[in-house]
């Protein structure tokens, strides 16, 4: 008997069952992970590895297949390119990431917290969602929460997917191991939670793709103007 299922084991599912297991709940990890599935390489910014550490786990390695990035070029609104740094952050720099070993890192942690983990080829439940970025209207409900892109996901030019992904996960994770105690306060703030950073997303996001005008009657640009952020 389990006292909770984690469905997924990406950086989401990996962290909520690794919070769940510490704090003493019987939990199964199950995901559909073929050994040949492959992932493309994402960017994780500098605060992630102040998460990990918060909670002891060690940031990724440079050694290995991950690699430092210590600031990128971009073009927006103007054909010259602006450097961003991490220099002078107090987070230090971000990471290149091989995802399918910082995936796997992950779950091993949940399981050397005590979590069970199950390769389920037959696990159901995939869904395609808007590259602008798509939420669950209610991410929790009798007997399930959902965290990582199950709950939001974001625009891949806001960055912030991986980083939500391993947040969310934690909160998540903390909130079911509250209420898996009695204690059921905290499901409704990681909702609240939920909602208010979507909000500020999509500000930004808006303020972002309205700032470039280089290509006004271009299909893409056309698009987000039409119509790029008509949904919640």
């Amino acid at each position: 008997m389990w006292d909770a299922i984690v469905a997924g084991a990406g950086p989401a599912g990996a962290m909520a069952a690794l919070i769940l297991s510490r704090a003493g709940h019987r939990t199964l990890l199950t995901d559909r992970i073929g050994s040949d599935r492959f992932r493309i390489g994402e960017t994780l910014p500098e605060v992630a590895g102040r998460l990990l550490r918060s909670i002891g786990l060690p940031a990724p390695e440079t050694d290995g297949p991950h690699a430092a990035v210590g600031g990128v070029f971009l073009s927006w609104n103007s054909d010259e390119l602006i450097a961003l740094d991490s220099f002078r952050s107090p987070a230090g720099h971000g990471w290149r990431l091989d995802r399918k070993r910082f995936d796997a890192d992950l779950r091993t942690a949940a399981i050397a917290a005590g979590a069970a983990y199950r390769n389920d080829r037959e696990l159901e439940g995939a869904h395609a969602a808007d590259a602008r970025g798509a939420r669950l209207k209610d991410v929790f409900g009798e007997g399930w929460i959902a965290c990582g892109d199950a709950a939001m996901s974001f625009d891949p030019i806001s960055g912030q997917g991986i980083f939500s992904a391993l947040h969310g996960g934690l909160t998540a994770g903390t909130a079911v191991a509250a209420a898996l105690n009695g204690r059921t306060e905290l499901i409704d703030e990681y909702s609240a939670r939920i909602n208010d950073v979507w909000t500020i997303y999509r500000k930004r996001l808006r303020s972002i793709y309205q700032s470039e005008r280089r290509w006004p009657a271009a299909c893409f640009w056309s698009r987000w103007r039409d119509a790029g952020f008509a949904a919640n």
